[in-house]
């Protein structure tokens, strides 16, 4: 089985790094490339890059399995579909060096980053990324498409919707909703609930509406 990283920039080459390593001790995949539809290069790093349709011919859907490395959940998202509706499988990657609690359900095509704590009846869906250092209480769903930043924080019992971005560093308070398309700022400090698609930002965290048509990044 070939290991396909969609997405070749920054997430994605860390990733890279994260998947030749544990390969190198598990032996899981007979190869792992980058798949990416902008970057125009052939080979990065030393990895081999194909386009999506690129890598659909030359792989049947029982010869590759697909993560998706992007940091935005809006994209995420149409990757994900993207994927499925040719038919083709996404996995999980969770790192050995992040701490998995008991009652822990993790959907596909997640990645669970190194130092990373999951508390006891965790849910977590398809699709969702949890970087370095961040930690997850007990008793919390995360819907799909989510990116979870480094040394974020979310409390026991809280409730995150899908395409849910949470910066790096940000915390959230014990049961706390946050509605999808949600957007926690970095640093931000969330103490009560977060309407759907609108941005908390600061210390105690104020809600604002969302920008429609801008991007996380842009």
């Amino acid at each position: 089985m070939v290991f396909g990283i969609y997405g070749a920039g920054g997430s994605g080459r860390s990733f890279m790094n994260l998947a030749l390593r544990y390969n190198k001790e598990a032996h899981e995949w007979e190869d792992i490339v980058y798949v990416d539809d902008v970057i125009g290069v052939s080979e990065w790093e030393g990895r081999k890059v194909y386009t999506f349709e690129e890598a659909t011919k030359i792989y049947s859907v029982h010869e590759i399995q697909f993560i998706i490395s992007q940091g935005e959940p809006a994209t995420r998202e149409k990757i994900y579909h993207k994927i499925r509706s040719e038919g083709y499988e996404l996995c999980s990657y969770i790192d050995k060096r992040a701490v998995i609690c008991d009652g822990v359900v993790i959907g596909k095509g997640c990645m669970i980053a190194p130092n990373v704590y999951i508390d006891a009846n965790v849910k977590i869906e398809d699709n969702t990324m949890v970087y370095v250092g961040a930690v997850i209480g007990h008793d919390i769903n995360i819907g799909k498409h989510c990116v979870i930043s480094a040394n974020s924080f979310i409390a026991g019992y809280s409730i995150l919707g899908e395409k849910i971005y949470v910066g790096p560093g940000a915390m959230v308070r014990d049961r706390i909703n946050i509605g999808e398309e949600a957007v926690l700022a970095m640093g931000a400090a969330i103490y009560k609930d977060v309407p759907a698609k609108s941005v908390a930002i600061g210390n105690p965290a104020r809600n604002s509406k969302k920008q429609e048509g801008k991007g996380l990044f842009g």
